[in-house]
């Protein structure tokens, strides 16, 4: 918790294989339901480059890191804690 006390710093990893309006559903619902929190990471591949500039424009706070096709969902994950 921040020295404020009004806010938390969040660390987030979402490991999504084939991204879509789920994953827009779920960044939202993270951003709505944390005032002021910090979404670090998202964790995704296989999404074409429409996806990838939706997201962007859409959550500018995230983090995007993308990974070749194919990519174990334990290997999406760790490469977002990482």
């Amino acid at each position: 918790m921040s020295a404020d006390s009004q806010t938390v710093d969040l660390s987030v990893v979402v490991a999504a294989q084939r991204p879509s309006a789920r994953l827009e559903a779920c960044l939202g619902s993270l951003r709505a339901q944390v005032v002021a929190a910090r979404l670090e990471v998202i964790v995704a591949e296989g999404s074409s480059q429409e996806s990838w500039t939706r997201l962007r424009e859409r959550f500018p706070e995230v983090r995007l890191l993308k990974l070749p096709a194919g990519t174990s969902v334990p290997g999406l994950w760790h490469a977002g804690i990482l």
